[in-house]
């Protein structure tokens, strides 16, 4: 079930106020362990209709943004020729993120636009997006002083993404750096991401590089 609504906002952009589509929630039974929901509701942006602004919440004036900043855009190398319009909005939040040096909401669409990508069978553009996506994603943590439970299940889904991209060695390092961090640690949640991890590690031994679900592990 999702669930919609038509609510008047205004755009931390133009300063208009406009009514756009709000995705205040929706569910999947089928989450990939690199974070995909195999769902079309994921990759819904927000859009003003008046400046054309385009992120995940154009409300949110934490955000820096400008007009210069949208006309400013660009399609990255390699995705010159695709012109699906869901593709594109995916990639101009990821614009604004990368400017305002949100490396989690960065990494985030990064990511959205690579599983986006693999439904439009773009296998290469798909990969190379999640390569992508893993290194922002490393740079959050590496500025990250002291990681909440959030940032360690955000590293399990890192851990898979290397993992895709058969970068055995780092995946593993990385399933190493969890445990040591959580082993004194108990709780529903922990004992989660212990299995989490431990079956990351199995499928990093065997070399595996398909897309496993959480519904395997949890």
């Amino acid at each position: 079930m999702s669930k919609i609504v038509n609510k008047k906002i205004i755009c931390a952009c133009c300063g208009s106020e406009v009514s756009i589509d709000r995705v205040l929630s929706f569910s999947s039974d089928n989450i990939g362990l690199s974070g995909n929901k195999h769902t079309a509701m994921q990759y819904m942006m927000e859009k003003c209709p008046e400046c054309h602004y385009t992120s995940l919440d154009i409300e949110d004036t934490s955000v820096r943004v400008t007009k210069g900043m949208l006309n400013a855009f660009r399609m990255r190398p390699g995705t010159e020729k695709i012109t699906d319009p869901v593709f594109v909005s995916i990639l101009k939040a990821a614009d604004i993120y990368e400017k305002n040096k949100d490396y989690r909401l960065y990494a985030y669409t990064l990511r959205l636009a690579s599983f986006y990508a693999e439904e439009l069978q773009e296998t290469g553009l798909s990969r190379g997006l999640l390569k992508q996506a893993n290194e922002v994603l490393q740079i959050y943590f590496e500025n990250k002083e002291e990681l909440e439970t959030s940032d360690i299940m955000l590293a399990i889904k890192l851990i898979d993404g290397n993992r895709r991209l058969g970068m055995t060695v780092t995946g593993r390092n990385m399933c190493g750096e969890i445990l040591e961090l959580i082993k004194d640690a108990s709780g529903t949640e922990i004992s989660e991401i212990r299995r989490l991890v431990d079956f990351e590690n199995m499928l990093l031994e065997s070399r595996d590089v398909a897309e496993h679900f959480m519904s395997e592990v949890l």
